[in-house]
């Protein structure tokens, strides 16, 4: 992506801070975005253990949870870079809060209705 002449690398995942794994040895079911946390950390690891980011381009892990909580970064991320772009551009993060919501809401109805299934399921 590439805003007001600077070259970004975002790189979007979902992170469930529900799963038996995540509450079992990160306690992500205690603790406000933990889950975020752990999955961009270990987004820029990767990112920089790899040499995948080109010079003078900005990497960004664009991290949410599935109930919605975004990394606290990421927010700061879309505040900080489009705070002095136009109304249009405002309007236009306004529109990506909306999709990451629609989209998040979709996925979480998959997800519940794996959830029923398996636990009515008697040979699972």
């Amino acid at each position: 992506m590439t805003f007001q002449a600077t070259r970004y690398i975002l790189d979007v995942a979902v992170t469930c801070p529900a799963t038996q794994a995540m509450v079992r040895t990160h306690n992500t079911h205690m603790i406000p975005a933990k889950a975020a946390e752990i999955k961009y950390n270990a987004k820029v690891r990767t990112y920089r253990n790899r040499n995948l980011i080109p010079p003078g381009v900005v990497f960004e892990p664009f991290i949410i949870e599935t109930g919605g909580r975004l990394h606290p970064k990421t927010v700061d991320f879309l505040d900080n870079t489009f705070a002095n772009g136009s109304r249009e551009v405002k309007h236009q993060i306004r529109n990506l809060y909306r999709a990451v919501a629609r989209a998040l809401m979709f996925a979480q109805c998959n997800m519940l209705a794996r959830f029923v299934q398996q636990t009515s399921d008697p040979h699972h």
